[in-house]
């Protein structure tokens, strides 16, 4: 009993000293790529947890196609005389509701059909995954699940993240420009001159001495 409590603590130990080595070659990750990482980290997370939410809506759709038949099946089948002397509130609108259902059921079972299945997201190494919950963390990364006063869950997004997603992404592109200008005309020795290097001036022949 002591050596598997001994095993399981060894483990957890273990377990604990690779998700510290992660987290810190997430940080890494950050700190050495700068903006431009940044905004890859955060493109990707973006198009992970987009799947994420159209695997999560497409799985609510064909909850929808079969709770929708049943409620219509359920309500057909209540007898509008027996359900009227109950006093049972709404019963009149019973068939009407059904053919609702019945309809959105259709809707719904129609949709799931051109939609297939979730669109693939990017892989992400488990130091990008870690990157991802510290931008999270440090709110660079806003989307995020959270409950409505109706009670359910919902992906929800402060446009920040986006916008400042998208410029960094520009700022990168515009210095990845800049130097592929500057090995072009500088040769690649390290010069940062963006402007093609001057022709140099002709020097004069030398003048005889006159004795």
């Amino acid at each position: 009993m002591l050596a598997a409590l001994s095993s399981n603590i060894a483990a957890g130990v273990d377990g604990v000293k690779t998700r510290v080595s992660e987290s810190f070659a997430g940080k890494k990750l950050l700190d050495e790529g700068g903006e431009p990482m940044e905004s890859v980290i955060i493109a990707k997370k973006t198009a992970s947890d987009a799947t994420v939410n159209d695997a999560d809506i497409l799985q609510s759709m064909e909850t929808a196609v079969k709770i929708y038949a049943e409620a219509a099946l359920l309500l057909r089948a209540q007898d509008p005389q027996a359900v009227e002397a109950m006093g049972i509130a709404g019963s009149q609108d019973f068939e009407s509701l059904a053919k609702d259902y019945e309809e959105r059921s259709k809707l719904y079972a129609t949709t799931l059909a051109m939609l297939t299945k979730p669109c693939e997201a990017p892989p992400m190494t488990t130091s990008e995954i870690d990157a991802a919950r510290i931008l999270k963390v440090k709110g660079n990364y806003r989307w995020a699940r959270e409950q409505t006063s109706a009670g359910y869950e919902v992906l929800s997004n402060s446009a920040a993240s986006t916008a400042q997603g998208v410029g960094a992404a520009a700022a990168a592109a515009e210095t990845y420009a800049k130097l592929q200008k500057a090995t072009k005309f500088g040769g690649g020795g390290g010069n940062t001159n963006t402007e093609p290097n001057p022709t140099p001036e002709a020097v004069p022949e030398a003048v005889p001495a006159v004795a």
